[in-house]
């Protein structure tokens, strides 16, 4: 056990973790960062990033989560690049452990962040930074009059954008989904898909 009780320990080493640890070490509280060891969350899957403000011509995912790190390490956040296995908030202090070794604060910020539901296909994972993207709101504009595929939450960016579109459903349409189109079991209609493989037809250009 770490015999030394920190002001604070940050669970996460995303942009939210980053950023609560910049604020944390600025304000003198010497955070401990868990990082984990994906560290950087999604944004280290991501190539062109175009619309975080500071950054005119844009960047790539990889390199805003170092400069976010690099940041909060400058005013003295310590960071640990392992993953928390288990946590006591029942008590104060908190206590958190990376298997064996345990750590104690008065504060713990938890910026587990979150992971992309994805389906599992081959395609999907060949082609993710090359046309398979996880965020509408994010990418839709590098998409432009472009034939997509998307969710059907997400039809009103295609209808901003323009493109010709196709709506993804991953299994029967709710009655708020009343306009989507339906599909037969196995079958690619004009727009939903209720079979996996029916999608890596579609992924992979077949009608």
């Amino acid at each position: 056990m770490n015999d030394e009780t920190r002001e604070l320990i940050i669970i996460g080493g995303g942009p939210a973790g980053y950023t609560a640890a910049l604020y944390a070490a600025r304000a003198n509280l010497e955070p401990l960062v868990i990082e984990g060891f994906a560290w950087g969350g999604q944004l280290m899957i991501t190539s062109d990033v175009e619309n975080y403000p500071g950054y005119p011509d844009g960047i790539m995912g990889p390199a805003m989560m170092q400069d976010f790190r690099r940041q909060a390490e400058r005013f003295g956040a310590e960071f640990l690049t392992d993953d928390v296995t288990k946590v006591d908030f029942s008590e104060h202090p908190f206590r958190v452990w990376i298997g064996e070794q345990e750590f104690t604060a008065e504060s713990v910020i938890v910026a587990t962040g979150a992971s992309a539901r994805q389906l599992g296909l081959e395609s999907e994972r060949l082609l993710q930074g090359r046309g398979v993207s996880y965020c509408a709101v994010c990418d839709a504009a590098f998409f432009r009059e472009k034939e997509v595929v998307a969710p059907v939450h997400e039809r009103h960016l295609r209808r901003e954008l323009g493109e010709e579109r196709r709506l993804l459903h991953r299994g029967v349409p709710s009655a708020d989904d009343h306009d989507a189109p339906v599909a037969e079991e196995g079958r690619v209609a004009d727009g939903a898909v209720r079979n996996p493989a029916a999608l890596e037809q579609l992924l992979a250009g077949q009608p």
